[in-house]
């Protein structure tokens, strides 16, 4: 399917083709059918059909504007062979039937259709079968009065259908056989502006015709052969098609109106004098529906359009000699005031006198002109009368509450600047500030800096039509202060704590941050008064402290604490004596840069070296002479050649204490041991010489030995050669 534009003017009005728009495609795989029908909208559908394997009727939109492209598309035909594609279409007189013929292929049957048609969608619905039982046909043609449909068939000739009747089954069964010469070439049939059908004769340059299509059976007159064309034109399966004129009437209407008195209708209600089922609604006023509401006199119009593209104006002459009820203004409220007004506003040129009763809600009369005001919010009441008229309106004047306003920092840092942000409702058009500090200010949107500190109100007010506000809001100014802080005391030792005391003098401060000069911080409330820190360095180091605000920049301020260091003490590693031995001389290791240090040892002594002799703890503190700072070392003398004799034991089998001399418990460094046990009669009970025997167990000759005394000798070396001889007596306890 192609197309190309025609220019009429061209060519000396003979007409020529667009340059650029000769055959331009728009689509591909169809049938032969084809037709244009006027649509509902000053448009034309292009109808055509769809090939296998779609069978679907695509109608394309002609406007001004050209030719769209996208078709709507309807549901077909039933799905036959490729091969369907013979036919012709039939658009019913009223436009909203069309009718569809298809060749014969075989012995294929429904060789008609029939569809339902939408001219204002180009939408194809309700697909019924008309000839279910015959073969296909090519012409189809619906009569005058779109009642009777005709199809040209291989079988039967022409048929006749009538669409009168109700229900397809009815339709069908009322198909009549016209007179014609059976296997005459079929071909299309054509409505004439004589009210006849055409179509193709018997012979060659014959042309058959219906005379009375409108009629039922063969009184509709069919006429083989009525018409002979001039020598050399022949017939043979087509007539021309279908051309679709698109008339552009143009209707004009006229009607005066009179209103009735407005105590019985304030509005009137005209609508377009004819179909209101068309489009693009128009009226003077600028509304777009089909009825207008008017309350004035004047000249009213409307413009609109109705199928198929019919244009229309209706002019109506509207005129109120009784009056036009006076519109009723209202001026607002404003919140807690009485400034509220209502006034009545008559048409200019509105000739009749009006009296006027204006009340409030409990009866009491305020006004007989056509103004109330300095009333409250409320309702109110006004009787209208003319000579003719009398009617009482009822009426709410509204409470408004119009409200100044800005947005500002409600804390700034002293010295600078403020803008201050009117949020006010568009009501208010003049502005008034107060700073309180003895400025002020008419400015929409005004800047301010306030040299000192302290806590200010400022208030804004706010003057329109109607209305006065007032609006206020607190602002903090942020002082600046140098921050000081003590450090008590400022000099320590390592380990010690100093206290640090913050000195505060501003009102918007928000916290403290500690850096106390050995890698350490801390952030504090500004209600800790005092802070203490302990060091593990030694030095001068310095201290910061930052005094943080809402909004001015930090203040630092820094001093320094002294650190001194503990004096550096080793005694060395534990050690050892033997009885015999010589003395262990204990000192410090470390070497210290002075002299100005104290010395104290557990034993008493103040010396910086101690004699020891005898095994023990003891201890060292050194002091420096400056701030006392010490430390305190500790080493242990033990036992390296000893034996310790017990007194009692007890040989019960628990495994505690069960031997006399467990020796490698309660001795050491022994290089000879003897040690023998007589009871009270000088018995000798047990006898050894072995250091690492487990001892006397309270036994003799396998038997136990009664609880009591006994007496031992026990003969010792140790290994740095001394001896010991050691007597005494022993407790068994059983």
């Amino acid at each position: 399917l192609y197309y190309s534009i025609v220019d009429m003017s061209l060519d000396n009005g003979k007409g020529r083709v667009v340059t650029g728009q000769k055959g331009v495609f728009i689509d591909s795989v169809l049938a032969e059918q084809m037709t244009a029908v006027v649509g509902d909208r000053c448009n034309i559908w292009l109808l055509v059909c769809a090939r296998y394997p779609e069978h679907k009727i695509k109608a394309f939109e002609i406007t001004e504007e050209g030719i769209n492209p996208y078709p709507v598309v309807s549901n077909g035909f039933p799905s036959y062979s490729e091969a369907l594609i013979g036919g012709t279409f039939a658009v019913a007189p009223d436009r909203r039937k069309i009718a569809l013929a298809l060749g014969r292929i075989g012995i294929l049957r429904d060789g008609l259709s029939l569809f339902d048609f939408d001219p204002t969608t180009g939408k194809a619905y309700n697909y019924q079968q008309l000839s279910p039982d015959i073969g296909g046909g090519y012409g189809v043609c619906f009569s005058p009065d779109g009642k009777k449909l005709y199809f040209d068939t291989y079988d039967l000739g022409v048929c006749q259908y009538d669409l009168s009747l109700n229900g397809i089954n009815q339709i069908v069964a009322s198909r009549i056989s016209l007179s014609r010469s059976l296997g005459t070439p079929i071909g299309t049939m054509k409505l004439g502006p004589d009210n006849r059908i055409y179509f193709g004769g018997t012979k060659p340059r014959f042309l058959s015709r219906i005379n009375h299509p409108n009629n039922t059976g063969n009184t509709c007159f069919l006429e083989e052969d009525a018409i002979s064309m001039i020598s050399g034109t022949t017939s043979r399966l087509s007539l021309p098609n279908v051309v679709p004129i698109l008339l552009h009437d143009t209707f004009c209407t006229s009607q005066t109106l009179s209103a009735p008195c407005f105590a019985n209708v304030n509005k009137l209600h005209i609508q377009p004098l004819n179909d209101t089922t068309g489009w693009d609604y128009q009226w003077n006023t600028g509304v777009t529906t089909t009825t207008l509401i008017i309350d004035t006199p004047g000249t009213y119009w409307i413009t609109y359009r109705t199928p198929p593209c019919n244009f229309h104006t209706d002019t109506f002459h509207i005129s109120f000699p009784n009056g036009v009820l006076p519109g009723i203004h209202i001026d607002t409220a404003c919140i807690n005031t009485t400034n509220g007004r209502a006034y009545a506003a008559t048409y200019p040129s509105d000739t009749v006198r009006y009296y006027y009763t204006w009340q409030n809600e409990a009866g009491s009369v305020l006004s007989h002109t056509d103004t109330l005001k300095d009333v409250s919010a409320g309702t109110y009441k006004v009787r209208v009368q003319t000579a003719q008229c009398d009617t009482s309106l009822s009426l709410y004047i509204p409470e408004v509450n119009y409200q100044v306003s800005f947005r500002a920092d409600s804390i700034v840092c002293q010295g600078k600047e403020i803008f201050f942000q009117n949020i006010s409702d568009s009501h208010f058009t003049q502005f008034y500030w107060h700073f309180e500090d003895q400025v002020n200010s008419n400015l929409e949107n005004p800047t301010y800096n306030y040299s000192r500190a302290g806590n200010y109100t400022v208030m804004l007010i706010g003057k329109g039509a109607i209305c006065t506000d007032t609006f206020s809001k607190a602002i903090t100014v942020d002082s600046m202060f140098s921050g000081n802080f003590l450090i008590r005391p400022d000099s320590i030792c390592i380990g010690t704590s100093a206290t640090f005391l913050p000195q505060l003098n501003g009102n918007t401060l928000t916290g403290l941050h500690w850096q106390f000069g050995d890698g350490k911080t801390m952030s504090s409330s500004i209600y800790e008064n005092k802070i203490r820190h302990a060091y593990d360095m030694a030095g001068v180091l310095p201290v910061t402290l930052t005094f943080r605000f809402r909004v001015c920049p930090e203040v630092i301020s820094m001093d320094t604490i002294f650190v001194s260091e503990l004096p550096k003490v080793d005694l060395g590693p534990d050690t050892v004596l033997c009885p015999g031995d010589a003395f262990v001389l204990l000192q410090n290791l470390q070497a210290l840069q002075n002299d100005n240090y104290y010395y104290k040892w557990n034993t008493g002594d103040t010396t910086k070296t101690l004699k020891v002799v005898h095994p023990g703890s003891y201890t060292l503190q050194v002091s420096s002479a400056t701030l006392g700072c010490s430390t305190t070392e500790r080493i242990e003398i033990n036992k390296d050649c000893y034996l310790d004799i017990p007194n009692v034991f007890t040989p019960n089998g628990d495994g505690i204490n069960d031997y006399f001399f467990p020796k490698p418990l309660l001795s050491g460094n022994i290089s000879r041991f003897s040690v023998k046990v007589w009871n009270r009669w000088g018995q000798l009970l047990f006898e050894s010489g072995n250091a690492d025997g487990r001892g006397w167990d309270g036994r003799f000759d396998g038997g136990e030995q009664p609880g009591g005394v006994y007496i031992y000798v026990i003969d010792v070396e140790f290994s740095n050669g001394k001896k010991g001889h050691f007597e005494g007596n022993v407790t068994l306890i059983r």
